[in-house]
């Protein structure tokens, strides 16, 4: 629990281009359902992909979520940026929430 009285898991930030989408997919099929953390992956989708969709993940055995700014981070589950939320500089998290900023 954190300093506000959330729960908190611990969070692990990976990123990939788009060369790297097969091996991120192979990576995420293989994590364990209930390590306990929550995975928050940003992809920088190339010129071939218009904006980024989630089904480009692939097969994950983890909930997959698409983040809005102020979305509640939870064990468990796999978050990546809502195409509605392209346009963000910065990727903070924070007392139990993920927030983006332009």
């Amino acid at each position: 629990m954190n300093a506000v009285g959330h729960e908190c898991p611990p969070v692990v930030g990976i990123a990939a281009s788009a060369a790297g989408l097969d091996a991120l997919k192979d990576f995420l099929a293989a994590i364990p359902q209930a390590t306990g953390m929550a995975w928050v992956v940003l992809l920088h989708p190339g010129p071939n992909h218009a904006a980024f969709d989630a089904t480009l993940l692939g097969a994950v055995a983890l909930p997959v979520r698409l983040v809005e700014n102020g979305t509640r981070i939870a064990a468990n589950h796999v978050y990546t940026p809502s195409p509605s939320e392209a346009e963000f500089d910065v990727l903070t998290v924070g007392f139990g929430t993920i927030q983006l900023c332009a």
